[in-house]
């Protein structure tokens, strides 16, 4: 693909840990068409449009239009430990442990000895000692990682 570069949301990389590197799963010819651009000439990354553009593209919503069209806030301030992390099915799957930074939230361990991370980008509220996110807990738990995300 030359000497063009491509933007890709994080959301849309896979972590792939035994290897140490990300996996973006998608066909060459759908590669071939993505906005890119060239090594000498970088666009403003801050640029809102040029965030939804990218973002648009891939499938993903970029999380700044998830905050602004939900018209809700989240202040990562407000979850707390031992918070219950409740699907969008309202059933509980995890707990919280701890923030880690403003962007990702640590799950206590699983049965099997584990720690999980999970954006905040998937939370939609905090009520009621809960931590409510936008997916199925079955989803949630497909999507989230054993690592914190390098960013």
């Amino acid at each position: 693909m030359g000497e063009k570069l491509f933007a890709v949301p994080w959301n849309v990389l896979k972590l792939d840990t035994l290897n140490k590197r990300f996996v973006l799963n998608i066909d060459k010819a759908r590669l071939e068409d993505a906005p890119r651009f060239d090594k000498d000439h970088w666009p403003n990354m801050a640029d809102k449009e040029w965030a939804n553009t990218i973002h648009t593209y891939y499938g993903k919503t970029h999380r700044i239009d998830t905050i602004i069209r939900n018209k809700t806030m989240i202040n990562p301030s407000e979850i707390k430990p031992d918070m219950a992390v409740v699907c969008s099915q309202d059933g509980q799957f995890a707990t919280v442990d701890h923030m880690q930074g403003v962007d990702f939230i640590k799950l206590k361990k699983d049965d099997m000895g584990h720690h999980h991370f999970i954006p905040v980008s998937w939370v939609n509220s905090t009520d009621n000692n809960q931590v409510k996110i936008d997916r199925s807990g079955d989803d949630a738990m497909k999507q989230w990682t054993t690592s914190l995300p390098i960013m």
